[in-house]
């Protein structure tokens, strides 16, 4: 009879089929053409499904004896999660039968298996959409230059800290913040102070020279540094729980929504029930997380909030600001920032109108509704109370 562990894995291996054919592997399934796919963590997760395809296993090989050159030693071993053995020890199989097989020499080699190449990942070049991460480490080389660049193109009117960055490409945050420096002596970027940091964003048509440069553009970027390691979690506590009762089960998959609630949140995933309680919450858990993979295999974006934010800066700006004109808008990862900097709290349901709101009383309240997605909940309550 089929378990709830073995249904899960199947369609993981449906996502990481797809995913790995929009990197040029020959496959079947192909619903990730226009998204931007990140090979890095799709490398560990295809390490995390272990040997449940043999197909799959031996053509990832292939495809990184071809093209593993494109690929981040230092990133795979920073993403390499310390508490997965079992990810861990297939990967270090793949890590050691690419160094008995090729030139590369990745982090954490064990014992390489019998591997015979079939040389059918054999790509003229990366023109798919979904290969763009493959495009800029081609022309800007492996490192945290391409990764950078990758991150501006998905939001090009946001503006980043070298923390933020070095969060979401995985990279070093000296190393981020030296890209960064270079970046804007070369006039790719602009810098301006937020207290005591320097935050950087693309120029004026910057994102529009970069996209023409980098074409074909994807339509979708997933934070796949999140979504992926999310899912092999998820794979894991399913594995482990085959066994147990219902009420177990229950408990364990609330301590594991609680203990993800960041991951799910940096991924933009659809929130977890989390009002059943006792042994009926796992049959709950399971059915969003199968709707979550099977929306995640066919090509689906994760879920976006219901409301479109924007920053839109005040007419009192700052000296130093005037190269934004009043009106135009600007996406700011750290609330802190935006209030910082005179910009004030909108909402909209599209890209076109913005509904003018009003600046949250405190810093505190400000990023705490950033945080949890709450904006209309929070721009009402401040009307409310005459702020």
């Amino acid at each position: 009879m089929s378990t709830f562990s073995h249904n899960l894995e199947e369609r993981l291996l449906d996502l990481a089929w797809s995913l790995w054919t929009a990197l040029g592997v020959p496959g079947q399934l192909d619903h990730h053409g226009d998204c931007a796919v990140d090979p890095e963590p799709l490398i560990l997760f295809s390490a995390g499904l272990g040997d449940a395809d043999p197909r799959l296993r031996d053509e990832v090989t292939d495809w990184c004896i071809c093209y593993g050159q494109l690929i981040s030693g230092t990133r795979l071993k920073n993403l390499l999660p310390k508490d997965n053995d079992e990810l861990r020890a297939h990967y270090g199989e793949l890590a050691a039968t690419l160094a008995q097989g090729s030139s590369l020499r990745w982090p954490a080699p064990t014992t390489a298996r019998r591997h015979v190449p079939r040389g059918r990942s054999n790509l003229q070049a990366f023109v798919r959409p979904s290969q763009l991460a493959m495009r800029l480490r081609a022309v800007l080389g492996v490192g945290a230059r391409a990764d950078i660049v990758q991150v501006f193109l998905s939001r090009p009117d946001a503006a980043f800290g070298a923390a933020d960055l070095a969060a979401e490409t995985g990279f070093m945050k000296r190393s981020v913040a030296q890209t960064l420096e270079t970046f804007r002596l070369g006039g790719l970027l602009h810098a301006f102070p937020v207290r005591n940091q320097l935050h950087f964003r693309l120029p004026q048509g910057g994102a529009e020279q970069l996209a023409h440069q980098f074409a074909p553009m994807p339509t979708a970027f997933v934070r796949w540094s999140a979504v992926l390691p999310f899912l092999t979690a998820a794979l894991e506590l399913a594995r482990k729980m085959e066994s147990r009762s219902d009420a177990v089960r229950s408990v364990e998959a609330h301590a594991f929504v609680l203990a993800e609630d960041d991951t799910l949140r940096v991924a933009s995933l659809p929130a977890p029930p989390r009002d059943l309680k006792g042994s009926l919450f796992w049959n709950d858990f399971a059915a969003w997380l199968m709707t979550v993979v099977d929306n995640l295999s066919a090509g689906n974006e994760p879920a976006t909030d219901r409301f479109k934010v924007k920053w839109a800066r005040r007419p009192n700006a700052k000296p130093g600001e005037e190269d934004m004109e009043h009106g135009d808008f600007c996406v700011w990862e750290d609330s802190n920032a935006a209030v910082d900097h005179h910009w004030v709290l909108g909402l909209s349901d599209s890209t076109q109108e913005l509904e003018p709101g009003v600046r949250h009383a405190t810093i505190a309240d400000a990023k705490l509704a950033a945080e949890r997605r709450q904006f209309a909940v929070a721009l009402d309550q401040q009307r409310r109370n005459g702020g």
